[in-house]
């Protein structure tokens, strides 16, 4: 895995970093299964003590985050931050738009805005209102009257009703 440095995860994030800013970071995880070459987050200041018994390398924090005894980032906003890190070593794949499939089940009643794609498998309940450019994976059920919003994806296996 393609790695950074602290320095520029807190760039990436705005924040003001304590410790060894070319400290190298290879990932993000949860406080729990973080690793030596990976960045955590502490989101809730009562839970200070788990962070001495995980294994990461550094934290993000909020801003009235006192020393952890560790390098850390610490921002006004923790869990957008931690996603912009994540998204950062993990960015979204882009997969090409496939349209309808003739597979999926979709109720005559359910209303689909432009460049939906409903992968094969999938079934769409009486009433279900789409939005555009969502994509609804196969094996994914959206039950009668739901709502999906404009650029929204579900995954397979996922039940919304």
């Amino acid at each position: 895995m393609e790695g950074t440095t602290l320095k520029d995860l807190a760039a990436i994030v705005q924040g003001q970093l304590l410790g060894d800013p070319d400290l190298p970071i290879r990932g993000a995880a949860p406080l729990e299964h973080a690793e030596p070459d990976q960045i955590a987050f502490l989101d809730d200041l009562r839970l200070k003590a788990r962070v001495g018994a995980s294994g990461a390398g550094a934290v993000l924090a909020p801003l009235d985050c006192d020393d952890l005894g560790r390098p850390m980032i610490r921002v006004a906003e923790v869990r957008p931050a931690f996603g912009a890190i994540v998204r950062y070593f993990r960015p979204p794949c882009e997969s090409a738009r496939i349209g309808i499939s003739p597979q999926a089940s979709i109720s005559p009643s359910a209303q689909l805005a432009e460049d939906v794609d409903v992968h094969p498998f999938a079934v769409i309940g009486a009433n279900v209102r789409i939005g555009r450019g969502a994509t609804i994976h196969a094996h994914a059920c959206v039950m009668s009257g739901c709502q999906i919003e404009e650029e929204v994806t579900i995954y397979p296996g996922v039940v919304l009703y």
